[in-house]
C-alpha cells in the first residue's frame, strides 16, 4: 500500500517537472528569434512601441531557460549528471522562487495588462508546479545514480 502512494507521489512528481520543462522549451522558439534579431511580438510582450532589448540580454535569457530545463530534466531522473542531487534539488528550488518573484511583481508591480494577467498567472504556475515537482520526486531520482557523487558504488 504504501509502495502505491510512493509511486503515485513519484508520478505526480514526474507529471509537474515534465510541465515546467515543456513550458519553457516552448518558450525556446520565439526566444531564438529574438535573440538572431526577430522584432515580431516584441512591442506587445514589453507593452510599447519600438522598445527594443539588448541582444545579449535576450541571449542570457536563453540560456537561462536551457539551464532551466536542464536542471527540471535532471531533477526529475530523465537526464544523468555527474553532480550530487542536492544541486538538482537547489536548483529546483531556486527556480521556483525566481518564477514567484516574476509573477509576485508581474501581479503587483504598475505593469501592463499583459504582464498582470497572462505573464503573472503563468510564473506563478510554473513556481507551485516547481515545489510540487521538487517536493514529490525522491532525492534518488536526483540527476545521478548516488546521492553523493564522490560515493563509492
Amino acid at each position: 500500500m504504501k509502495s502505491q502512494r510512493v509511486a503515485a507521489s513519484r508520478l505526480r512528481g514526474r507529471r509537474a517537472a515534465f510541465t515546467v520543462a515543456g513550458f519553457l522549451a516552448a518558450f525556446l522558439p520565439l526566444n531564438t528569434y529574438w535573440a538572431v534579431g526577430g522584432t515580431w511580438g516584441i512591442a506587445w510582450v514589453l507593452g510599447c512601441v519600438g522598445c527594443t532589448v539588448p541582444l545579449a540580454l535576450v541571449w542570457v535569457q536563453e540560456a537561462m531557460v536551457m539551464a532551466g530545463i536542464a536542471v527540471v530534466l535532471a531533477r526529475a531522473g530523465l537526464w544523468r549528471a555527474p553532480l550530487p542531487g542536492w544541486i538538482w534539488r537547489l536548483g529546483l528550488w531556486t527556480m521556483a522562487a525566481a518564477f514567484g518573484a516574476v509573477g509576485a511583481q508581474n501581479l503587483l508591480g504598475d505593469n501592463t495588462p499583459q504582464a498582470r494577467f497572462l505573464f503573472a498567472p503563468l510564473a506563478l504556475s510554473l513556481c507551485v508546479l516547481s515545489a510540487v515537482a521538487n517536493r514529490l520526486l525522491p532525492a534518488a531520482s536526483a540527476g545521478t545514480a548516488t546521492e553523493d557523487a564522490g560515493a563509492p558504488p
